[in-house]
């Protein structure tokens, strides 16, 4: 049956090698005669890059295959002619169960995907194409197959790679929201904190102080309590800590002035508080305003520290 099939599509194809030649007549003697044209065809068919192959539809048994298709699949050529798709079991029983309902359907298949297993058991991906043809009643498959795996390869490589940029860009999203929702809570926890500090300061010390300020002190105790007060304000405010943060070259002696001139009070009684000569003050004011970046006579030290509040 095989052989019948094969000498009548070489028949089919000297048939058309006639008509083509007749309709050459015109030609110069260059033209392809019939043999010509049969050797070239046959010559197209095993030489093509491309694999292909002839089966029967009935059982889908290879009639004939190209060297190319020998080379992809594995086997030999003896192994292949007479035996079936599904003996060799080239194709998946789905993929070959969707191969015959199209081909019955519409009678050809053009560029579908498909899973190929070699003789070594490795599975490929490729584009099939096909075309039923009668040739005296019986039906042949014409297959033309193409090896996509490495660009298939090379697809799904890429998705997966999408895929990994995706769920981390994913992640940092998450990680960002985290972050912000423990900032503001730490910022809500801050707040609150400062809130309660102040109202005990306000309830708690600050009335004694008052008290204290109604007393009949002398200058130097009373400077200290003007001090009091004014460190105590600026416990929660802002103030002390940008300076201690920001600038922490000041020494304790530095922060302790700042404090006193921010506070309006002059140099002879910071000089007295501190049991410092005025000279002394008047150094560690020239300290601040090179720490403070301030140049000598441009910028007055209380105003710029009352802007820092």
């Amino acid at each position: 049956m095989m052989k019948t099939a094969k000498e009548d599509m070489e028949k089919r194809i000297r048939g058309k090698s006639e008509k083509l030649i007749k309709a050459g007549k015109g030609f110069t003697a260059r033209m392809l005669n019939r043999d010509q044209l049969s050797e070239l065809l046959d010559r197209v068919f095993f030489m093509s890059p491309a694999l292909m192959a002839v089966n029967r539809f009935k059982d889908h048994i290879f009639l004939e295959v190209n060297h190319r298709f020998v080379r992809f699949t594995g086997y030999t050529r003896e192994e292949i002619i007479g035996r079936s798709i599904q003996e060799l079991n080239i194709l998946s029983r789905e993929d070959y169960e969707k191969i015959n309902r199209l081909l019955r359907a519409k009678g050809f298949i053009y560029n579908e995907e498909v899973e190929y297993r070699t003789k070594s058991g490795n599975v490929r991906v490729g584009i099939y194409s096909a075309e039923l043809i009668d040739i005296q009643g019986d039906k042949l498959v014409v297959s033309v197959h193409h090896d996509i795996t490495e660009r298939r390869q090379a697809q799904d490589d890429l998705k997966k790679r999408d895929d990994v940029v995706k769920q981390l860009s994913l992640e940092l999203e998450e990680a960002k929201n985290a972050l912000r929702v423990i900032f503001k809570s730490r910022r809500e926890d801050q707040e609150y904190l400062e809130a309660r500090l102040q109202k005990n300061i306000n309830e708690l010390v600050m009335p004694y102080i008052t008290k204290l300020e109604n007393y009949n002190l002398d200058e130097r105790n009373r400077g200290y309590l003007t001090i009091l007060k004014s460190n105590l304000q600026d416990i929660v405010s802002p103030f002390l800590n940008n300076i201690c943060s920001g600038y922490k070259d000041l020494t304790p002696t530095e922060i302790a002035v700042v404090v006193m001139v921010r506070n309006g009070i002059k140099s002879k009684n910071i000089a007295e508080l501190l049991g410092v000569s005025v000279g002394t003050v008047d150094t560690h004011r020239n300290n601040i305003r090179k720490k403070l970046g301030l140049k000598k006579g441009k910028t007055n030290l209380r105003s710029h520290l009352l802007l820092m509040s």
